[in-house]
């Protein structure tokens, strides 16, 4: 192109709108696309849906037409509903309510009962809208093969599909505000990025370990405290509305409000043996390991310890180091298996903000054709196991109330 051709800074502008017509239009057809995938697997009555989910989705949908969240005229229909010395509440975190109250409001004008086809059109979209986000982020940072060989893989062959995005659970949620902390960090705007981690907190607790890290990481990485305050101040005002909240609910200034006998249980997964078990279960579990049910994250593991460390001052190593601490402490707080027959759950928080650090090994497995077998092996392998589970997966109640889980 000739510099001084009056036309150009013309094909210059042209050329720019087709770069920028392309950033756009992939993750836009990545959202479609899973849309469609998700919402045809989905659970959209109530009948399908579990207890956790209708531990959120009904006292949202009371609080829209009672105008409280006092259970009381449901008290034992689920257990996650706490008969307290101020009423009946559910033990689910407000941020989760939040969300399902707004998308039982949306639908309120047409049809005020309760059903449940709003929370999972929340669940699908924003699962959805958050394997296009990583997906964009990978194609500014990697390229667009490996943009799309992420959304495959993290869209279709994990957990996101059977997992977060059939219901409305928190996980679904949770990915896309992880994502959207991403592309706040990938734009370099720390307290828009704080904010949204403070709503994830709202979400899910112990998420705040998540904003405490990266908070500390990025202070540490750049030499400069202004990011922990940056990150860490909007982050501490969410994390301050939950334990008021909790006050409100429970009588008490406290974290796990609702959730502290649960975390009684779980006892047993904070003693050294209690927990080598549980982590190890997190990873190798035949019915529940994350390495077994998506291998393509373990190759992808090993691929991106091999290559060179991450530049400095850069935020994927981070957000990888954030969801690994964030995983090795949920470790202690709960069953690895999180009450699912087949696949994962707890790790799709850490592996959303892996994601962008793993797909830096995704030209160096596609460059030599063994490598490339293997990773596309992998992430088909990963695709039929979590399809299996999305799409034949039946249950029915068993002994004891405990349901009994197949995939026929």
């Amino acid at each position: 192109m000739d510099l001084f051709d009056p036309d150009s800074s013309h094909m210059n502008t042209e050329l720019e709108h087709v770069r920028a017509t392309a950033r756009f239009s992939m993750p836009v057809a990545t959202f479609l696309i899973f849309l469609a995938l998700y919402g045809s697997t989905a659970n959209w009555s109530v009948s399908e849906q579990n207890v956790d989910t209708i531990a959120a989705t009904l006292p949202a949908w009371h609080l829209l037409t009672a105008g409280n969240l006092d259970l009381s005229e449901y008290h034992g229909l689920n257990p996650w509903f706490i008969e307290t010395p101020t009423g009946v509440w559910t033990n689910r975190p407000p941020g989760l309510i939040g969300v399902a109250l707004l998308a039982h409001a949306i639908f309120a004008p047409f049809d005020a009962g309760y059903h449940g086809y709003p929370g999972t059109l929340a669940s699908v979209a924003m699962t959805a809208a958050a394997v296009a986000i990583v997906a964009g982020l990978v194609r500014r940072r990697v390229g667009n093969r490996a943009a799309w060989l992420t959304a495959i893989a993290l869209g279709a062959g994990s957990a996101a599909w059977p997992q977060a995005s059939s219901e409305l659970v928190p996980h679904g949620i949770d990915m896309f505000i992880l994502a959207l902390v991403m592309l706040a960090l990938e734009k370099d705007r720390l307290i828009s990025a704080g904010i949204l981690l403070g709503l994830a907190v709202l979400v899910r607790p112990p998420l705040a370990i998540v904003a405490l890290v990266c908070g500390v990481g990025l202070a540490y990485q750049r030499r400069d405290r202004g990011p922990l305050i940056q990150v860490g101040g909007p982050a501490a005002v969410g994390f301050g509305l939950l334990v008021l909240y909790n006050r409100l609910m429970f009588g008490a200034f406290s974290i796990s409000g609702g959730y502290e006998t649960i975390l009684e249980t779980s006892a047993e997964y904070r003693t050294p043996s209690g927990y080598l078990r549980n982590l190890t279960g997190t990873f190798f579990d035949p019915t529940n390991g994350l390495f077994l049910w998506s291998s393509w994250i373990l190759v992808a593991t090993i691929a991106t310890l091999m290559l060179r460390p991450s530049r400095k001052g850069d935020w994927p190593m981070i957000a990888a180091l954030a969801g690994l601490s964030y995983l090795l402490i949920h470790t202690a707080l709960n069953r690895y298996w999180g009450g699912v027959a087949f696949s994962y759950r707890y790790p799709l928080e850490p592996l959303v903000l892996a994601t962008p650090l793993l797909a830096r090994s995704f030209p160096t497995l596609m460059a030599t054709r063994p490598l490339r077998l293997v990773l596309l092996l992998t992430v088909g392998v990963s695709i039929a196991l979590q399809g299996a589970v999305s799409i034949l997966l039946t249950c029915t109640d068993g002994v004891g109330g405990v349901a009994t889980c197949s995939l026929t």
